[in-house]
C-alpha cells in the first residue's frame, strides 16, 4: 500500500472519529442529562438538600402557625384581663367613695353621740338634784 493512501485513510478515519465524538459531546450537552458519576452524585445531593430544606420550611411554617394561634389566644386573654382590671378599678373607686361617705356619717354620729352624752350627763345631774331635793324637803 502506498503511504499516500494510508495517510488518506488515517485522515478520513480521524475526521470520522472527531465528527462522531463532536456529535456525541454536543448531543450530551444539549440533552439536559448529567451522566458523569461526580456530577450525578452532586445533583442527587443537591436534590436531597432541597428536599430537606423544603421539609424544614414546612415544619417552620407549621410552628409559626402554632405560635400565631398561641399569640392570638394570649392576646385575647390579656384583653379580658384588661377589661376585668378596668371593672375592678371602677369598683375600687366606688368603694373608696362609699368609704368616704361612711366616714363622714361616722364622724356625724360621733359628734351626735358626744352631744347626747352631754345631755345625758345634764339630765342625770337634774334627776339627782330633783331626787335629792325631793327627799330632803
Amino acid at each position: 500500500m502506498d503511504n499516500a493512501f494510508i495517510a488518506v485513510l488515517v485522515g478520513i478515519f480521524t475526521t470520522a472519529i472527531t465528527g462522531i465524538l463532536s456529535y456525541l459531546a454536543a448531543a450530551r450537552k444539549m440533552s439536559g442529562q448529567i451522566k458523569t458519576t461526580t456530577a450525578e452524585r452532586l445533583w442527587e445531593e443537591a436534590h436531597d438538600v432541597r428536599e430537606s430544606l423544603r421539609f424544614q420550611l414546612a415544619e417552620r411554617d407549621s410552628q409559626a402557625e402554632e405560635r400565631d394561634e398561641r399569640i392570638d389566644s394570649m392576646t385575647a386573654q390579656v384583653d379580658d384581663c384588661k377589661k376585668d382590671n378596668n371593672e375592678l378599678r371602677e369598683e375600687v373607686r366606688l368603694l373608696h367613695r362609699e368609704n368616704e361617705n361612711l366616714q363622714v356619717e361616722i364622724n356625724f354620729v360621733k359628734k351626735e353621740n358626744e352631744k347626747l352624752h352631754e345631755e345625758v350627763g345634764v339630765l342625770t345631774e337634774r334627776v339627782r338634784v330633783l331626787t335629792n331635793g325631793g327627799t330632803h324637803a
